[in-house]
């Protein structure tokens, strides 16, 4: 079964050589490592994992460079309510790098731009906050958590803020998809990731591997 990436990714698993059959190029061998990464809290409190493969990391996606990088918590799909305002906490101990307190609201005409250019695809995870929590000592990769979409930011975090695991920093929204451009109530749900160096938790993974990896993230500390 093939892994989910393109066959142009770089970032490991399984690739196509083009003009030829198709061959298999090992993934970096830190992935083993990340997924061991654990002690992390759900960024929306009494949530589960979504119960469909295609909201978690390394779904294939017809847009955004053809996969999707984080784990989206839609409305019933992980256990709790998901509304706009629902309060988001940041998942790990860490220190706010972006806090998009000044964010400008999507406009149709950046809607219709192909998404493949890296400054249109970070407009469209609309309004934003990253915490920087350290570099990882097995992987030796610096951990940050990404929470997009985002209707606003709470006061408390702002760059250079540094925040608790569970704290709340941010609120549920839509902003960034060009669906809310017609309908307000579209597409709430926070997208939420996890980047390791320069690959994200899931990346180059089966949907099953996926799936576990993200469990042992959210796995509690004895």
């Amino acid at each position: 079964m093939r892994a989910w990436i393109s066959d142009d990714d770089d970032g490991g698993g399984i690739s196509a050589v083009r003009g030829g059959p198709e061959t298999a190029t090992p993934a970096p061998r830190f992935d083993a490592t990340l997924r061991e990464l654990t002690g992390f809290v759900m960024p929306i409190a009494g949530a589960c994992l979504p119960d469909l493969d295609n909201l978690l990391a390394g779904a294939p996606r017809d847009y955004r460079n053809g996969v999707h990088e984080g784990v989206d918590f839609y409305p019933n799909h992980v256990c709790v309510p998901v509304e706009r305002g629902t309060q988001v906490r940041a998942a790990r101990d860490g220190v706010v790098i972006r806090a998009d307190t000044a964010y400008r609201a999507l406009t149709r005409s950046e809607a219709r731009r192909p998404d493949s250019d890296p400054q249109t695809l970070d407009r469209f995870r609309g309004r934003q906050v990253e915490i920087d929590h350290g570099v990882d000592e097995r992987s030796g990769q610096r951990v940050i958590t990404r929470y997009a979409h985002l209707d606003s930011i709470a006061s408390t975090a702002r760059v250079g803020a540094t925040v608790r695991a569970g704290q709340v920093i941010a609120f549920v929204g839509n902003s960034g998809t060009p669906e809310s451009l017609d309908d307000p109530k579209a597409e709430i749900h926070l997208h939420f990731e996890v980047r390791i160096g320069e690959r994200f938790l899931g990346q180059g993974m089966e949907p099953e591997a996926v799936r576990e990896a993200y469990e042992r993230l959210f796995r509690t500390l004895n």
